[in-house]
């Protein structure tokens, strides 16, 4: 039985091997030591106290907790004199908010996936026990950042310079949850109380399910919430409706639609008994290399075989490749084997890692690789240079944003294929206009003064001392690593890297492929800017000739502005079309304009043609009225015309560019003797125009347009055959 009295503040872990699925084990190529201190139950010893959560680290958010809950204050309680839950709910909501500022501090947000679905479920969990448990009112928990902030900021600054942003997040997710919440915590009453009623104490897996799937509500806190009830939850059914979701989802998808599968320990570990050391990588080299096949992966067995087959995609490992495995955010090479001897080629169309086994997936018509095959691995460089200068794009994006957003912008995530570059980011609101014309003008500057691009391999921890570097949160980097400045040497950086004149450079830990100078790119556009999710940003770019291939498709739009008048149309296209943000901007501010000046021109030109009509009409009882290219429609204007003239028979000819439109307005004084269909049908059959009304009110519209002298002729000779 565990002492109480007995507290672990400290503890060591000897890492020496790793563990292979047959249980054997394999040394590791460094033994390590991994140490840790805990910070709150030292503090308790330091205080004296018997719990972390009588320390002062913690009794301040108790305090906070305390004014807005609508139960009893915090007693310490514990296990089963804990009835009520309530002491155990004080600490959840303390500890959670905790982690959650300190997490999204650091760049994590909450989200469906990694990390970020491990964030959710913790705020998920904090404010169930917020609102269901402490009876507190809505978006309380948020409210607790301060606290958090208040107690730990001179400590950890990033804290206090990012609380707005933390609560925000925060709050959103609250308003996100608290929208199904009380519906959720119903449904599991009633329904859990009704399976009790029944005697049973296993909640269904398709009840856990769904409160996941439409309610939001995290498979563990269901678990929670049914141990809180004497039951347990039937993971294995939940699991089972989980797959069935997965498996429909990939049925949606494309059938043509393959994803070669990731090497995992059991595919690695089979070539370690293999003897298969891992591939040698000369990725910088830019040089053809001869290898040698020692593996191949048929996804179809998911075992290795001996040799490939005709037409059929396999996992090629050789025993060393120049070929860019998919990393860092930037996809992999592509290219292909030729085969010792031959002409025939193998293609390669993707590349992945695993354990430092570089995988090349492809296949071929003709040939038929085997293991000892020797292949000349040739990359396709022209691609490779898109994207690197993509990649190189990329990092100077990167260096932008910093300098118009300030500092606490932190990369999110970032895709570099040899069309475009994808950068996340954080950010609590979007660019404006301004500020994207502002980034996209700082990197063509730089672009334009043709910065030399230096690379070279440094010791992690050095490379962490330069006060400019950025690095990705999360993001694991190896030890040495390689640093990617453009700009400025690295060996002057690491003379003093503390000096902040490095701030006007480029400065990133980066394995990925990069041009030499930036002149290479030429050309940045920035093509879009929008949220992707609470808190994070995206921005997508080109460069060099799509870049300029989309500015040229922009610049076109300008003079199709000019020579149109469907503005509705053009809108349409510009919006959906990948042309730089800032000419979509002035695009659409430009069209904006243009359609404000037709709708004040059709409003003068309306006013105009009714006085016409009513001055056509004068003193006569019947008229056919005709008129031309004034961009307007016939059953508009009738309703003007027969508000000021009263027992007027008339008939209106309105010639477009496109179309004629035709009104036939008969007053009930003359139906005896005027056929106001027969009137209609003269005048319509040569614009080819169809129409329908009632009684004497009749109207249409024609395309033919060369008709109209004839249908106006048509209509004034049936008003001769007439008497009033």
């Amino acid at each position: 039985m565990d002492d109480p009295d007995v507290l672990e503040i400290w503890n060591l872990v000897f890492m020496q091997f790793n563990l292979k699925p047959d249980r054997s084990l394999e040394k590791l190529p460094a033994a390590s030591v991994d140490t840790g201190m805990g910070f709150e139950r030292l503090t308790s010893v330091l205080q004296d106290k018997r719990s972390n959560y009588d320390t002062d680290i913690f009794t301040p958010l108790f305090k906070a907790i305390g004014k807005d809950a609508r139960v009893r204050p915090y007693e310490g309680k514990v296990g089963n004199e804990d009835t009520d839950k309530v002491d155990m709910a004080y600490r959840v909501l303390a500890d959670h908010i905790r982690t959650l500022t300190f997490a999204i501090a650091d760049g994590a947000v909450p989200s469906n996936d990694g990390r970020g679905y491990v964030l959710r479920r913790i705020l998920r969990r904090a404010v169930r026990y917020a609102q269901d448990v402490l009876k507190m009112p809505a978006k309380s928990f948020s409210k607790l950042t301060h606290i958090v902030v208040q107690h730990m900021h001179m400590t950890f600054p990033e804290i206090k310079k990012k609380e707005s942003y933390i609560v925000e997040i925060l709050q959103d997710e609250e308003t996100t949850f608290e929208k199904t919440l009380s519906r959720g915590l119903d449904y599991f009453s009633k329904t859990t109380d009704k399976l009790l009623a029944e005697g049973k104490k296993v909640v269904p897996g398709k009840l856990v399910f769904r409160l996941y799937e439409t309610m939001g509500f995290p498979v563990d806190l269901t678990e929670l919430m049914a141990e809180e009830k004497g039951m347990s939850i039937d993971m294995e059914g939940y699991h089972k409706c989980m797959q069935e979701h997965v498996e429909i989802s990939k049925r949606r998808k494309k059938k043509d639609e393959f994803v070669f599968p990731a090497f995992e320990s059991k595919e690695t570990a089979a070539l370690e008994d293999k003897g298969i050391s891992p591939t040698e990588h000369h990725v910088y080299n830019e040089d053809d290399v001869d290898a040698v096949v020692k593996a191949i992966f048929d996804p179809e067995s998911g075992s290795f075989v001996e040799s490939t087959t005709q037409k059929n995609i396999f996992g090629i490992v050789l025993d060393k490749t120049s070929m860019y495995y998919e990393s860092g955010g930037q996809i992999a090479d592509e290219g292909l084997f030729k085969l010792d001897g031959s002409d025939n080629t193998f293609s390669i169309q993707d590349v992945q890692s695993a354990k430092g086994f570089i995988v090349h997936i492809g296949s071929s018509n003709k040939v038929i690789l085997k293991i000892g095959s020797k292949v000349t691995v040739c990359v396709d460089y022209t691609r490779r240079e898109k994207i690197a200068r993509n990649h190189t794009g990329t990092h100077m994006v990167n260096w932008a944003l910093r300098k118009v957003l300030g500092t606490e912008v932190d990369q999110a995530g970032s895709i570099v294929t040899e069309d475009y570059l994808r950068f996340d980011f954080s950010s609590k609101k979007g660019l404006n206009d301004q500020q994207i014309a502002e980034v996209e003008k700082l990197v063509q500057m730089k672009i334009e003064a043709g910065e030399a691009v230096d690379t070279q391999i440094v010791p992690l921890e050095e490379a962490k001392k330069i006060k400019a570097l950025r690095a990705v949160f999360g993001e694991t980097y190896p030890d040495p690593v390689r640093v990617v400045t453009v700009g400025c040497k690295i060996s002057e950086v690491l003379k003093s890297p503390e000096e902040s004149k490095w701030n006007e450079y480029s400065i990133e830990l980066c394995g990925g492929t990069h041009v030499r100078n930036s002149s290479i790119i030429r050309k940045i556009v920035i093509i879009s800017e929008e949220a992707k999710g609470k808190g994070i940003r995206r921005l997508i770019a080109q460069t060099d000739e799509k870049a300029m291939a989309s500015y040229a498709e922009g610049e076109m739009y300008f003079k199709t502005l000019e020579e149109t008048d469907d503005i509705t149309q053009l809108t349409e296209e510009i919006k959906e079309a990948a042309i730089p943000a800032t000419q979509k901007k002035e695009l659409l501010d430009k069209l904006g304009k243009k359609k404000r000046d037709l709708i004040e021109l059709e409003k003068i030109q309306m006013k105009e043609c009714l006085e016409s009509c009513i001055a056509a009409l004068g003193k006569k009882d019947i008229e056919v009225i005709a008129i031309r290219d004034k961009n307007q429609t016939a059953p508009k204007l009738v309703k003007g015309i027969t508000k000021k003239m009263k027992k007027k028979s008339f008939m209106l000819l309105c010639k477009n560019k496109a179309d004629v439109s035709i009104a036939v307005c008969v007053c009930k004084e003359h139906l005896d003797k005027v056929g106001a269909k027969k009137w209609f049908d003269l005048a319509a059959a040569p614009v080819q125009a169809k129409g329908g009304g009632k009684g004497g009110n009749i109207a249409g519209k024609g395309t033919n347009v060369d008709g109209f002298e004839e249908a106006e002729a048509s209509a004034r000779a049936f008003l001769e055959s007439i008497q009033l």
